[in-house]
């Protein structure tokens, strides 16, 4: 008996160390580069998630603002809800006529997958569009990278405006 719960905690101690999601990586700012954007005929599109706050306990407010050769292009809202077996990643993206549309990656914590889902705009998603599911995930930046690649293949970001 003693040996069942030294080895239950063992796993479970292991499985809290693996976390992809701890809060306080929550709680920073991100920066990263697709090396070869399709929007941008191959060259490298830089991205940041700015930290700008909690709304309660399980919602961050970020901004996500993308780059070109050091030009901002464009920001847009983030909203993170990380939820106990699932994080939930919210970028609204404004069209030129006004029209507000949600993209909404699901990071499911327990089995380490993400799927990325949109219904763009009229005449913003490229026509071979496929948002793809990334499995075992191994830290968050990786999950943003999937995020902001998706984007770049499924969508044309011109059609976009910042928030």
């Amino acid at each position: 008996m003693k040996y069942m719960f030294l080895c239950i905690v063992f796993f479970v101690l292991t499985d809290l160390n693996a976390q992809v999601l701890p809060d306080k990586v929550l709680m920073e700012s991100h920066e990263g580069m697709l090396e070869k954007s399709i929007n941008y005929l191959g060259t490298s599109l830089r991205y940041a998630f700015e930290f700008l706050g909690e709304e309660g306990k399980v919602k961050k407010k970020y901004k996500l603002k993308l780059y070109h050769k050091d030009k901002l292009l464009n920001s847009y809202d983030v909203r993170i809800r990380n939820l106990i077996v699932t994080c939930y990643f919210e970028i609204s993206l404004p069209d030129k006529t006004g029209d507000v549309k949600t993209l909404t990656a699901v990071y499911d914590k327990g089995n380490k997958w993400m799927r990325v889902k949109f219904a763009p705009q009229e005449n913003c998603s490229r026509p071979e569009q496929k948002w793809e599911r990334l499995s075992n995930i191994k830290s968050f930046e990786e999950i943003l990278r999937h995020i902001i690649f998706q984007i770049d293949k499924n969508l044309v970001l011109d059609c976009f405006v910042a928030s």
